[in-house]
């Protein structure tokens, strides 16, 4: 007579699977904020409808600029835009 043994259960991992209930509740959350808040979430600086760019310029124009108004990018920009009829 031979005695048999049933093989015990794989070890079921509580780590594992706490892990991915928080990972549910993580998004449920994500998805509760996005609905509620919707675009109040964005950090940063506020749209302004101007765009962020590098330029090159003759140092005699900047120091024009800049003596002339305590705001000179905004003069600047001024000048560019009604040089290019906007």
């Amino acid at each position: 007579m031979a005695i048999r043994y049933a093989e015990p259960p794989a070890p079921s991992n509580p780590l594992l699977k706490q892990a991915k209930g928080i990972r549910r509740q993580s998004e449920a959350l994500e998805a509760i904020l996005h609905e509620v808040l919707g675009d109040k979430r964005r950090r940063g600086r506020k749209l302004s409808g101007n765009e962020t760019v590098t330029l090159r310029l003759d140092k005699r124009a900047v120091e024009h600029f800049k003596a002339a108004s305590d705001d000179w990018k905004k003069a600047m920009a001024d000048v560019l835009a009604k040089a290019a009829g906007l």
